[in-house]
């Protein structure tokens, strides 16, 4: 079993190294669980109250905007009970999480230097450029204001 599990974290961090997030801070253990992803739009429910903006909704924004974010994958199950959030969707471009409150967007994505806005975090491949950056955070602060 141990090594269906170590196979399978592989797999998981091979997967998702185009959009790798930096450790979390000293003190936070990793999740355990090697849960698998669910497609965009797959039930997410976690219990709490809805965010008024989830992360499915920056993506599909981004993308009736023209702006790409290729492969969306919900990776709620796997990053949310650690990072507190509602839904987490990576894609070939960008991270988004959804939280429950703005207070908690942003007490995730500033000790990590992530952009949040409303209640929402996201974090950029280090290697897209700071113009195609700021096109698709334009988009995401959009949805707030």
């Amino acid at each position: 079993m141990s090594g269906k599990i170590t196979a399978a974290a592989a797999v998981l961090v091979l997967a998702l190294g185009a959009c790798a997030e930096p450790a979390p801070p000293t003190g936070v253990a990793p999740p355990s669980s090697s849960a698998h992803s669910q497609p965009l739009g797959a039930s997410t429910e976690r219990g709490g109250a809805a965010p008024e903006l989830t992360a499915d909704d920056v993506i599909r924004a981004l993308t009736r905007a023209g702006l790409t974010a290729p492969h969306p994958l919900d990776t709620t199950a796997q990053e949310c009970g650690l990072a507190q959030c509602e839904q987490s969707v990576v894609t070939d471009t960008l991270r988004v999480k959804s939280f429950a409150t703005p207070a908690q967007a942003m007490r995730y994505a500033v000790p990590r230097g992530f952009k949040h806005v409303g209640p929402v975090s996201v974090s950029f491949p280090p290697h897209m450029p700071q113009a195609e950056r700021q096109r698709y955070w334009s988009v995401i602060t959009a949805l707030v204001r």
